[in-house]
């Protein structure tokens, strides 16, 4: 007997522009997965509320950003509608209030009734985990949480997830039963990209900004080494350490990002970290590439100007440095532990260390931080791609591509995509739609 088909629920708003890129992409999702498709609109100011999420006087999440992060989200955001190729006029008057067009989407007679729906779909969403939308719920999975616990249902938020929708609802289609994401078959593909080619464009440099204090750094560093190998010797990593909590300080945002949201989103951040670690394992798993081991450090927040010096004398300590903050919980910000970690490495810990603290090398790692901030960063990973001219120059391409999670978007740049450029319009949607020939 064929497996029957799983059920997929689209929660949105539709004063959301990232709802809106959602669904211009949900309707395909569900066809190649065989999915049935359910639209529930929900109330995003009423969860912003339930969840206590920081927000603006009008209501909008990003009108409490810093500048700096305002100006690489907008930009991302750029990026994206036209790497799916979207056509994106927004009101002058951002949010607007929605509720009555909500109603009226249920499309049901009684006006009473009506506002109940809207009001159930909405705190239905908020039990479930919301804090957001664009919202995915996918009723039949079955999968073990964060913390060992077996589940029923997934919540999957952003329109920059939709990846891990699809694994999800490829692995219950199948008529194998307890299949997994490494199951999927082209498990990477799910990404989209706009070049599907891995060649560089020419010479191509790829800047990564980082500090060992952030998870998200880790983990998209552990991904360095796919982008080597795909791409070959086109291309060269600039390794870029700096001090994080400096950067924060200058631009204004919170020494720990994390607390500064609501905990319902805090939640699903350790969760949705969770969720890159086995995406990444799993499509390693069918590559070949290196696992990733994961542990939350036990002494947060990390404290790193040592050890970023260190990485600065001596690159080659990074790999060994990433590890023993995040694979082997190891308090590098302890300096006996951190010459202990290094000797273990194979290196001199003390002469290491020692040369860490000379003048020239803390000037180094100052002069980076600076260049961080005058360069518009807002958070790690941040990659930076330049390609040669054809006078030898090096120029900057793309923007700041902030996230580990947008790793798509940086082949694409590497292999030769240019957002900026008016005669190059993404076709992703078209590669979306031929991707279900691969599953």
């Amino acid at each position: 007997m064929p497996p029957t088909a799983p059920t997929l629920e689209f929660n949105y708003d539709i004063s959301c522009p990232f709802a809106y890129i959602a669904s211009t992409r949900v309707q395909s999702l569900a066809q190649r997965t065989h999915a049935d498709l359910i639209y529930k609109p929900v109330l995003l100011g009423a969860i912003y509320r339930a969840t206590s999420a920081p927000q603006g006087a009008g209501g909008s999440a990003s009108d409490v950003f810093n500048s700096a992060k305002k100006a690489v989200t907008a930009q991302g955001m750029q990026r994206t509608l036209r790497r799916y190729n979207i056509r994106y006029n927004p009101p002058p008057q951002h949010p607007r209030k929605t509720v009555n067009a909500l109603r009226l989407l249920y499309c049901v007679q009684d006006q009473e009734k009506r506002r109940k729906e809207l009001e159930k779909s909405t705190e239905e969403a908020i039990q479930r985990g919301a804090f957001g939308v664009p919202g995915f719920w996918i009723s039949d999975a079955v999968w073990t949480g964060a913390c060992g616990e077996e589940k029923k249902g997934r919540f999957f938020w952003g329109q920059d997830r939709m990846h891990f929708v699809e694994a999800t609802l490829v692995a219950l289609s199948s008529s194998e039963k307890g299949k997994q994401w490494s199951d999927v078959p082209g498990l990477k593909s799910l990404m989209p990209r706009c070049v599907p080619k891995n060649t560089p464009h020419g010479r191509v440099k790829l800047e990564f900004w980082f500090d060992f204090s952030s998870p998200w750094a880790f983990l998209g560093y552990t991904q360095l080494e796919r982008l080597k190998s795909n791409f070959g010797s086109g291309l060269e990593v600039v390794m870029k350490p700096f001090l994080l909590g400096i950067l924060f300080r200058e631009i204004g945002a919170p020494n720990l990002p994390g607390s500064a949201v609501s905990p319902t989103k805090a939640k699903w951040s350790r969760q949705d970290h969770a969720d890159w670690t086995e995406y990444w394992n799993a499509v390693s798993a069918q590559d070949g590439g290196r696992q990733v081991k994961f542990h939350w450090a036990d002494t947060f927040p990390i404290r790193t100007p040592t050890v970023l010096r260190v990485a600065i004398v001596e690159p080659e300590t990074t790999k060994l440095l990433f590890e023993a903050c995040w694979s082997h919980n190891q308090n590098v910000s302890d300096d006996s532990v951190l010459r202990s970690v290094l000797d273990q490495g194979g290196f001199n810990g003390a002469d290491l260390i020692a040369r860490a603290n000379e003048p020239d090398v803390k000037a180094k790692l100052r002069t980076l931080t600076a260049e961080a901030k005058d360069l518009g960063l807002c958070g790690v990973p941040t990659y930076r791609a330049l390609r040669q001219t054809d006078a030898g120059e090096w120029k900057a391409v793309g923007g700041l591509v902030w996230g580990q999670d947008e790793i798509n978007v940086v082949e694409d740049l590497i292999a030769g995509w240019n957002p900026e450029s008016s005669n190059e319009v993404a076709e992703v949607a078209k590669v979306e739609k031929g991707a279900s020939a691969k599953l």
